[in-house]
């Protein structure tokens, strides 16, 4: 593995990271040496294409669960509309639990 840092944009002539990656996946795919594969590193440390993040909602205003539901679903809707994140899902199900306790008295 090999990481290789750009020169400033400002000194890279308008090319963008994302371009030279294309460019030298291209050049080097089929190499007989083996496979090579250039990638960019996540925008935010941490959050790379597959790891993502969590979020969850609370309700401190002790709406119910409905009125949480309806908050998760019009934050879904409003995110996947603005299109700056992508492959966004909110819960399954609402009114599932969280946590599952099993207490053993007998011990």
């Amino acid at each position: 593995m090999l990481f290789v840092k750009l020169k400033d944009f400002e000194w890279r002539e308008g090319a963008a990271a994302s371009a030279l990656a294309m460019r030298a996946n291209i050049r080097f795919m089929g190499h007989r040496a083996g496979q090579i594969i250039f990638m960019q590193p996540p925008s935010i440390q941490g959050l790379g294409s597959s790891s993502g993040f969590s979020m969850y909602l609370l309700d401190q205003a002790g709406n119910g669960h409905e009125a949480l539901a309806e908050a998760a679903d019009t934050l879904v809707a409003n995110a996947t509309a603005d299109g700056r994140v992508g492959e966004l899902r909110g819960n399954d199900d609402a009114f599932e639990s969280s946590l599952r306790l099993e207490i053993d008295q007998q011990k």
